[in-house]
């Protein structure tokens, strides 16, 4: 079963941002990184259950799944219902913040 994957505006910000910080240090390595991470995402079409839930989270009375991405900068926090994978967050583990501690 294929699921239809949706990105939420924040989420969507938050990759852009990480981007453009990353693009003013090397523009070739930020779209190599922003097509990886896209890529990465859309892998969530097919079994997108087959990452760890993060107990006690829940968003939009959902399960909260944890999507490490392979260069393991990147935390993506997602939810899934029916045939619907919602990306909710975007994380960059390398920025100093409490939440990110407490989900790796």
């Amino acid at each position: 079963m294929k699921y239809r994957v949706l990105i939420s505006e924040d989420a969507r910000n938050s990759i852009l941002d990480s981007m453009r910080f990353l693009a003013n240090v090397n523009k070739n390595s930020a779209k190599k990184e922003l097509d990886n991470i896209f890529k990465e995402i859309h892998s969530l079409e097919e079994f997108p259950l087959r990452h760890p839930a993060v107990p006690g989270l829940e968003i939009l009375g959902k399960q909260t799944y944890k999507f490490i991405l392979s260069n393991g900068r990147y935390i993506i926090l997602y939810n899934v219902s029916n045939t619907d994978v919602f990306i909710n967050k975007f994380l960059d583990v390398r920025k100093n913040n409490k939440i990110l501690n407490d989900l790796i």
